[in-house]
């Protein structure tokens, strides 16, 4: 028994070995023979490395091999690269009314919104001459016009 209360008066000890109180990776014994990408950790350091296409390092279209051949507009973006373009009426571009072409004419109402630019306009009468007729939902008006309208 240690009266000292150290391991070195410890009877019977075991033997142990460097590794145990150095903590030391070299103070190993029988480590296996490591290549030096385990230690680098480089890419260069690898052996048997696949043989990379340019493109795969550099991430360069230009670098690639057997590419189509493309079209300018696939790489500018631009409608006027466009070749075969059909042929646009002035409306496709200037985007108004005034280059519409066939424009229906319109009545003055069409534009206003006004009853009064209406022609050929039904007599409404005063509001005393309008009762209900046939349904309950529809009114006629009998105005001083003489034309009978019915109104929803």
């Amino acid at each position: 028994m240690a009266t000292a209360g150290t391991y070195a008066s410890l009877k019977g000890q075991p033997v142990l070995a460097t590794v145990a109180t150095s903590g030391k990776y070299t103070d190993l014994t029988n480590t296996p023979a490591l290549a030096p990408v385990a230690t680098a950790g480089t890419y260069a350091s690898l052996t048997g490395q696949p043989v990379l296409a340019t493109v795969a390092t550099s991430g360069k279209y230009t670098d690639l091999t057997n590419t189509l051949a493309l079209a300018t507009v696939a790489t500018s973006g631009k409608y006027t690269d466009l070749t075969a373009t059909p042929a646009l009426a002035p409306l496709a571009t200037a985007g108004t009314y005034a280059s519409l072409t066939g424009q229906p004419v319109l009545a003055t109402v069409a534009t206003s919104g006004k009853y009064t630019d209406l022609t050929g306009n039904t007599c409404v009468g005063d509001s005393g001459n309008i009762r209900k007729v046939h349904r309950p939902d529809w009114y006629t008006c009998f105005g001083t016009c003489g034309h009978c309208r019915h109104i929803r």
